[in-house]
C-alpha cells in the first residue's frame, strides 16, 4: 500500500462521524421528586459547573386524536446565563 492510499484510509477514517455515547441510570426518588446523575465522564467531557448551567426538560405528550401515541421525554444541558 502506498503512502498516498494509507493517507486517504485515515482520511476517510477520520471523516466518519463518531457514533453517540448513551447510558441508562437509575431514577432516584427523595419523596418528593426524581432526580438522576450525568456519569462523571459525561460531565468532565461537558465542563459542567453548576453555577453556569442547568437542565432544560421538553415533554412530548401525543395529539388528543392519537390513540397510540407515545408521550416522550428529552433533555438537554443549557448554559444559564451565555455570554
Amino acid at each position: 500500500m502506498s503512502e498516498e492510499e494509507k493517507r486517504n484510509e485515515v482520511l476517510e477514517i477520520l471523516k466518519e462521524t463518531p457514533e453517540p455515547e448513551s447510558k441508562i441510570v437509575a431514577l432516584i426518588w427523595d419523596g418528593k421528586q426524581f432526580s438522576i446523575r450525568i456519569p462523571r465522564e459525561y460531565a468532565s467531557v461537558l465542563s459542567l459547573d453548576k453555577s453556569k448551567h442547568k437542565f432544560k426538560f421538553k415533554l412530548t405528550r401525543p395529539s388528543p386524536l392519537d390513540a397510540k401515541g407515545v408521550t416522550t421525554l428529552t433533555g438537554e444541558i443549557v448554559v444559564e446565563n451565555p455570554v
